[in-house]
Order: C-alpha cells, then sequence, then structure tokens
C-alpha cells in the first residue's frame, strides 16, 4: 500500500512538472501569445502628433507583420493646462459615428462611467451608492454580460443611469479596420 502512495506521489510531481514547463513554453508558440497585456496599444501618440502606432515600439508580436502601422486610439494629455485631445484619426470616426469625445468644458462635469467586462460582483453595491446619493452614471456591458445579468441591467436602466455598448467580446479597437469599426 505504501508504495502505492509513493508511485502516485511521484506521478503527481511529474505531472506538476510538465504543466509547470508548459506555462513557461506556452507564451512563446507561434499565435498564443500575440498582444501581451503588459504592452498598450492605445494612447500611444507619438511626439510628432502621427496618426500610427510604430511597430518596433508597439507591436508586441514577431509573428504578423500585416500590422506593421496600427491606428493609434486613445487619449492624449495635455500638457501646461491644455485640454487632453483624441489621438490623431479618431476626431473624423468621432464625427462620422456622431460620437462626443470632449463635452462643455464651460460647465465642471463629471462623467461617471463603468466597464461592465471585469464588474466582478460589485455592480449591486455601485448601483446601491450611486442611488443614495443620487448619482447617474454610464455603464458599457458586452454581450455576455447582459446576457448573464439581464436584472441588472433592468436596475441600472431603471434607475436612470445610460448603459452604452461595450462589444460583444471587447476587440481591440487599434487592430480592427475600417470596416470593422
Amino acid at each position: 500500500m505504501k508504495k502505492r502512495y509513493q508511485g502516485f506521489n511521484v506521478l503527481i510531481i511529474i505531472v506538476l512538472f510538465i504543466l509547470a514547463a508548459l506555462l513557461l513554453v506556452i507564451p512563446e508558440l507561434p499565435g498564443l501569445s500575440v498582444w501581451p497585456y503588459a504592452v498598450e496599444l492605445t494612447g500611444a501618440l507619438s511626439e510628432g502628433g502621427e496618426n500610427i502606432v510604430p511597430n518596433d515600439q508597439y507591436l508586441a508580436s514577431g509573428i504578423n507583420d500585416s500590422y506593421s502601422r496600427l491606428r493609434s486610439w486613445g487619449i492624449a494629455p495635455g500638457k501646461n493646462g491644455e485640454l487632453p485631445r483624441a489621438d490623431p484619426g479618431a476626431p473624423e470616426l468621432i464625427s462620422k459615428y456622431n460620437s462626443i469625445y470632449l463635452a462643455d468644458t464651460t460647465k465642471k462635469i463629471i462623467y461617471l462611467t463603468f466597464d461592465e467586462g471585469y464588474e466582478n460582483g460589485y455592480t449591486s453595491k455601485i448601483l446601491d451608492v450611486l442611488y443614495e446619493n443620487q448619482v447617474n452614471a454610464i455603464f458599457f456591458i458586452t454581450g455576455p454580460y447582459l446576457e448573464k445579468q439581464e436584472a441588472l441591467v433592468q436596475r441600472m436602466l431603471d434607475e436612470g443611469h445610460a448603459v452604452g455598448n461595450h462589444t460583444i467580446n471587447h476587440k481591440s479597437l487599434p487592430m480592427l479596420g475600417e470596416a470593422e469599426l
């Protein structure tokens, strides 16, 4: 019986060793590590204000050369008291899709937004606090979130909050072409 347990323990150790080795190797396999989270693809304005993200600086994957230049997305911080601005190329899309980037700056308004893709179960409490303080917010939800949390989304609407589309699968906007946007 003791030998059986020793054999089982050895088997467990071997399996754990193999899993640990795979964790080290898998990120290096082609196609599985295209965009590590450590690489920021948005808000990547060059000092010259060009409408690109340079391949050598922001393209994490060496396996797909077709993305050598990406549209830059995000916010360019203002300097010396200037207002932040949309990255180059974004104003045309903002206009085309009737979006708002910068509202009336003469009014002191805070737009409170929540990304419901990664909410970790806190939304009900957030809604409670907003309700108690008579504050409205904008909740951006994904398709799967709507399917799983329909009652919570209805509560958002019932309490006067805006609900915006955060897509079905949260694609990386710099990777999308004009037709996909």
